[in-house]
């Protein structure tokens, strides 16, 4: 390799101009090794061009490894792969403060030893710049961590870039999101009027819209500003739903005339982002009705594929899931004019998981394969697909889609285990749980969630148990109610009543317990014959949630197996007494890719008689005959 050798400016700007062109990580690795053949792979300037690039192109695993290979990286080179973390998902943004940490104590506390070994501190030239500390700040916004904004305020002041507009922006930020508004206020005013920008008046906004809950104020700042921009609007219509004002929102647009000045110019795109925000806003708050007239109040011209998720994401939030695969179709027969991207599937796969439809899923399936699968390549759709498989009986095309993800994360394992354990295959999760500890991964408390549930619906008591004290003490994940209430079905699914018993009382505590967890124990009780316990269980649960018709039901269910015919009339009359009626069971069945489907009391259905005799033969051959009881038979 040649010697060590510094550039001219006019190399390295050849260099820079190449890098601009590169529309892939293929060609950017092909001038970094041109930059080591040439002796320039410590060229701090180049090195952080390249970094950005890789960034920008999605390959943080690159620009680190280009960062960690320059012995004396200096402040623009920090800052860029600082920015770079800051601008994704939380673990990167924790990233971000580790790499900021390391930058300061390189070079604002660089301790130079004489030969009495004493110690002296001195300041870099290469301390921090305005980028690297807004940069840094953007990632503390995203944590939420305010303990660590505070330490970086000081090195704002430390460094003098207190009067930074960026910098300035990006303090607000961090106090707002963490909703310390009289901090951000504080920073706000100090800003001279004439100098704060629409940024920060959008920052403070939203602070007090989405974070400090008073849409007073917000609105407040909102008149004094002399320029608006779409952001503006955005956050204004966001704080409004957030309070549950939608009609503030609706009144304050059509008062400043906004979306007809928006609409009447035919180039301006601004309109049906503000559409789309309406049509969150009013989902948000559960009018999925007002919801729909905002979505056809849009051209059929102007619809992009954020309004049509917006509202196909509307009904699904809303159960109605029917009225999402008429969505679905509705988009994909308008001859291309807006294509489904990887959301847009995402809803649509999950949906199809509701529904247990496999005429749907196939439906699904094949327009997959129309688009070459090109929109299943995101791990949550992976993720999807492997919860429509399961939720549809197919566990081995659920598996099958598993095993050919080749970026597992713990959400795409999780999902599988979640799978498993719903058709009770315990073993089978409990391989896959040990696949993803193979492979370096560290499960997070939902993961632990689906692996208590494969082992309660298996059985699997004493594995149960080990797995739960694993997650506390090995991966220090503390319980939460849903952990317990998984313990709780675990023992009394195994008919360990009491042992189910002394989780709530003597484990549980100071985790308070929910309705699930009495729920569960009330259902073991039942199942077991357990009436004592299971009246405090019942007691407990009417308490939670009186409103729940279903708590009523499962303790009479209980009475009624147990032959107290006079405590199912007084938990009967009670229904009757606070104005509770039971929802009427539901079940279908698809044949001849037609799904039918009968509530209970049906009977116009000539098959219906067949159907019922069918299915009562084939739990009878299962192992089911002592769980049939007989008020059931008699409906």
């Amino acid at each position: 390799m040649a010697g060590s050798q510094t550039w001219s400016r006019a190399q390295e700007e050849h260099i820079v101009g190449l890098v601009r062109r590169c529309v892939d990580t293929r060609q950017l690795k092909q001038i970094h090794s041109h930059l080591i053949v040439s002796a320039q792979s410590q060229n701090n300037f180049l090195i952080a061009k390249l970094v950005r690039t890789f960034a920008a192109l999605g390959s943080l695993k690159h620009a680190r490894s280009l960062t960690d290979n320059v012995n004396h990286p200096n402040a623009f080179l920090w800052t860029a792969i600082i920015r770079a973390y800051s601008q994704q998902q939380s673990p990167c943004c924790t990233e971000a403060l580790v790499l900021y940490a390391q930058m300061h104590r390189q070079y604002c506390l660089i301790k130079i030893h004489d030969d009495d070994d004493d110690t002296k501190k001195i300041s870099s030239p290469n301390s921090p710049l305005a980028f690297t500390l807004s940069s840094v700040l953007k990632a503390c916004a995203s944590l939420l961590a305010s303990n660590q904004g505070l330490q970086i305020h000081t090195h704002v002041l430390k460094y003098g870039f207190n009067s930074e507009t960026c910098v300035q922006t990006a303090l607000l930020n961090v106090y707002a999101m963490c909703g310390r508004m009289a901090e951000a206020r504080r920073i706000f005013d100090r800003i001279p009027f004439s100098d704060r920008d629409v940024q920060a008046w959008n920052t403070m906004i939203a602070g007090y819209a989405n974070y400090g809950g008073d849409m007073r104020l917000a609105f407040c700042l909102f008149q004094q500003m002399r320029e608006r921009n779409l952001f503006t609007w955005v956050e204004m219509i966001n704080g409004y739903a957030n309070s549950g004002q939608m009609d503030s929102a609706r009144r304050l647009l059509d008062e400043e005339g906004v979306l007809l000045l928006l609409r009447r110019d035919r180039r301006n795109k601004n309109a049906i982002i503000i559409y789309t925000a309406l049509i969150m806003g009013y989902a948000n708050c559960g009018d999925i009705s007002a919801a729909r007239i905002v979505f056809d109040e849009i051209p059929e011209s102007e619809r992009d594929v954020a309004s049509w998720n917006a509202i196909i994401t509307a009904y699904s939030r809303t159960g109605l899931f029917d009225e999402v695969i008429h969505l679905f179709r509705l988009m994909t027969e308008r001859g291309g004019q807006v294509q489904p991207n990887s959301t847009t599937m995402a809803i649509v796969v999950s949906t199809c998981a509701q529904l247990g439809s496999s005429r749907l899923t196939q439906w699904v399936i094949d327009y997959l394969e129309s688009r070459c699968w090109e929109l299943a390549n995101g791990r949550h759709i992976v993720t999807a697909l492997i919860d429509m498989y399961a939720k549809c009986g197919d566990l081995n095309k659920a598996y099958e889609v598993f095993q050919r993800c080749e970026d597992k994360d713990v959400v795409c394992y999780s999902s599988m285990i979640a799978g498993f354990a719903i058709h009770g295959r315990g073993v089978e999760a409990l391989e896959v749980f040990s696949q993803l500890k193979k492979e370096g991964l560290e499960p997070d408390g939902i993961c632990f969630i689906s692996v208590l549930i494969a082992c309660s619906h298996a059985g699997l008591v004493m594995e149960g148990y080990h797995h739960f004290e694993s997650m506390r003490n090995d991966y220090s994940i503390p319980p939460t109610a849903d952990h317990y209430m998984c313990m709780v079905d675990l023992l009394g699914r195994a008919g360990l009543i009491d042992e189910a018993y002394k989780i709530i009382t003597k484990v549980m505590p100071p985790v308070q317990p929910h309705a699930g967890i009495w729920g569960s124990l009330l259902s073991a009780c039942r199942l077991h014959s357990n009436v004592e316990l299971g009246e405090e269980a019942g007691r407990h649960l009417l308490d939670l949630e009186p409103e729940n018709s279903g708590n009523y039901v499962l303790l009479s269910n209980m009475y009624s197996k147990a032959r107290r015919w006079n405590d199912v009339a007084k938990v009967r009359a009670l229904m009757r007494a606070r104005g509770m009626r039971k929802p009427p069971g539901c079940s279908w069945i698809e044949v001849d890719s037609r799904t039918h489907k009968f509530l209970t009391g049906d009977v116009w259905d000539c098959r219906l008689e067949k159907m019922i005799q069918v299915l009562g033969w084939d739990l009878m051959s299962q192992v089911y005959p002592d769980s049939i009881d007989h008020e059931y038979v008699n409906i």
